[in-house]
């Protein structure tokens, strides 16, 4: 449990910061929790394509898989068009099909190059 902690900490960046007034140091803990959420949310999603991903913990799933390089295109209202991944990437290789699987109802094409 300790390790699972200080792995969340480390993973979301959240060493000592504490904010004098009370409003900020509530807006900083419910950010974290956030941040937290996203990451269970988003292992639990990409790893029903990718079953290694549910080993990771916080720190290794930001690090190696949250770090892939490429871009998002948009059309003029804002919505995603396609997402293209860096094919350099290693990680890259491994979520394209996660991303693929979670994207498809959204018809969103995700590819490497």
């Amino acid at each position: 449990m300790e390790i699972e902690i200080k792995e969340d900490k480390q993973g979301i960046g959240m060493t000592k910061r504490s904010k004098k007034r009370f409003e900020a140091q509530q807006m900083v803990v419910l950010l974290n929790s956030l941040a937290h959420n996203l990451l269970v949310w988003s292992r639990r999603w990409l790893s029903g394509a990718t079953p290694k991903l549910r080993e990771y913990g916080f720190l290794r799933l930001v690090r190696d898989a949250f770090q892939v390089s490429g871009f998002v295109e948009l059309d003029a209202r804002g919505k995603v068009i396609k997402i293209v991944l860096n094919q350099k990437a290693a990680w890259a290789k491994r979520c394209i099909g996660a991303l693929k699987a979670l994207l498809k109802p959204e018809r969103v094409p995700v590819k490497r190059s």
